[in-house]
Formats: C-alpha cells, sequence, structure tokens
C-alpha cells in the first residue's frame, strides 16, 4: 500500500489526503469470513466518524466558547436535538451554544439561528 500512496501523491494528490486513508482498513477483530470483515470495516467507519473533531460529543467550536476565559462566568444556553421528525437538516445529538448577546455558535437548523446569528426570541432579558 506504501507503493500506491506514493504513486497517487507522484501524480498530484495532496499527501494530506493520502495520509487520512486508513490501511488496511477494518478493526482488528480476528474478522475471517466476508460478513465479519464487513463487520470489521464498518466498525472502524463508526470509530473515526465518531472520533473525528469531536470532544465528547461536543464539537470544538462550542468547547471552545463554552471555556472561553472573557465569558466563563457568563451564563450560556445549550439547545441539543433529542428528537426530529420529518425532513429535519441536523440529527440528533446535534449542538448549538447560545451566547448571552443571544450570539449562537453551531447550529441546530435554520438559517436564521445558526452559527454567528442572533437567536432572536429565543433569550428573554431578564433585567
Amino acid at each position: 500500500m506504501k507503493k500506491v500512496k506514493e504513486a497517487v501523491i507522484e501524480n498530484g494528490c495532496d499527501p494530506e489526503i493520502v495520509d487520512q486513508i486508513y490501511t488496511p482498513i477494518g478493526l482488528d477483530i480476528g474478522a475471517e469470513t466476508p460478513e465479519e470483515i464487513a463487520v470489521a470495516i464498518l466498525a472502524e467507519i463508526i470509530e473515526v466518524k465518531n472520533r473525528k473533531g469531536r470532544r465528547l460529543g461536543y464539537p470544538k467550536e462550542i468547547v471552545h466558547a463554552i471555556l472561553d476565559r472573557d465569558t466563563i462566568k457568563e451564563r450560556k444556553v445549550l439547545a441539543t436535538i433529542i428528537d426530529r421528525k420529518g425532513s429535519a437538516p441536523r440529527g440528533i445529538g446535534t449542538k448549538m451554544l447560545v451566547l448571552p448577546d443571544g450570539v449562537c455558535v453551531g447550529t441546530i437548523g435554520g438559517r436564521m439561528c445558526g452559527s454567528g446569528y442572533p437567536a432572536e426570541g429565543i433569550i428573554d432579558d431578564p433585567e
């Protein structure tokens, strides 16, 4: 596989992209039959999907906003999708953080209440 990767890079593919290729594919679970090999491959795909870019289920931009030194003591609202029906654009577990000024970090769907947009009508000013 090393020679294949080298050839792909020589033909113009970005080495950083090539380094993201998993070989051999599949978790080492001692798979022998085609069915077991398929399970091992899917298990690795699921492992990578759930590991990549996550912080215990929280996207890194939300973690950074929660831990931001300037606002760490301020109250924030974390919205999480716990159920969905129909053609909702985001899946269960998707999170969005609403900051005290109403600005959203992340999105749970919908154009006007997404990352960087104010969450009008969501926050009542307690004062």
